[in-house]
């Protein structure tokens, strides 16, 4: 049990710390992610577990995938890792998982209920929405099929589909306004030399033939090579997301959640 109170203190602590530099910076640093890995490594040496090691290269192959694509960052990947290591199960479930849906679910309903009233006080244009609209109810159909389906086979309890039914109520709001909202809070126009290795350059506001000849690649990241096609075509200004909203701190809230109350959501979460 000690050690245990010691596994939960520990990612709590450098949670705490990514969460903290994530939302101040957008950053989360190499000093908190390295230590928590390497800590993790050590504490196994009395618990040793294939079971544990398994589990980490899993959510690194994972976290790596979606990096990849440029979904999450480096220091998401690395502190996914770090906390499977470190905590890798609690309450007889995958500990990493419990809190990526906990924060998931806390993610979704907080920034859209942000953003949407946000979006509404500035003044919805429907118009720019349309297709997202149209998306959004096209996949809201959908999920409450599926959950009607769920729910008529027992594969999940009233419980579950309405924690669920809900976030993606949320999530299904955010989506038919996405456009706009992205278009109002998250996109700028910058010069080119006022950008940044790592930037997220706005792909959709860019014709096909641009993005060809810039290779802004899958990620669509703006690279020391993508910034240098840039430059040599010329191109003043280009589009891109910016203050876009800081997981970590979710990723936080998701860990507490769990720890305190992780048996009692053993028969929400799936």
């Amino acid at each position: 049990m000690e050690l245990l109170l010691l596994r939960e203190i520990i990612v709590v602590c450098a949670v705490a710390a990514a969460a903290y530099t994530d939302f101040k910076t957008g950053l989360i640093y190499d000093r908190i992610t390295y230590p928590l890995i390497a800590i993790g490594l050590l504490l196994n040496l009395f618990e040793f577990s294939i079971a544990t090691y398994l589990l980490a290269a899993i959510i690194f192959v994972a976290g790596y995938a979606l990096y990849y694509t440029g979904k999450i960052g480096g220091g998401d990947v690395k502190l996914f890792t770090g906390i499977s290591i470190v905590l890798p199960f609690l309450n007889g479930r995958i500990f990493i998982f419990d809190v990526i849906v906990a924060a998931a679910i806390v993610a979704v309903v907080f920034l859209s209920a942000y953003y949407v009233l946000k979006y509404a006080r500035a003044g919805i244009k429907f118009e720019e929405n349309k297709n997202g609209i149209i998306r959004a109810g096209i996949i809201g159909i959908g999920i409450l099929v599926y959950f009607a389906f769920l729910l008529q086979t027992g594969i999940a309890n009233v419980q579950t589909i309405a924690l669920f039914g809900v976030t993606m109520l949320f999530a299904l709001v955010f989506l038919a306004l996405e456009n706009g909202i992205r278009k109002r809070f998250f996109l700028e126009m910058v010069k080119v030399e006022e950008m940044d290795e790592d930037e997220l350059i706005a792909a959709d506001e860019i014709d096909a033939q641009t993005k060809q000849e810039i290779g802004i690649g899958v990620k669509g990241i703006a690279d020391a090579e993508v910034l240098r096609r840039i430059k040599e075509r010329g191109i003043v200004t280009v589009p891109v997301y910016r203050n876009l909203p800081k997981f970590a701190p979710f990723v936080l809230v998701g860990c507490i959640v769990v720890i305190v109350f992780g048996s009692a959501l053993t028969g929400i979460f799936f």
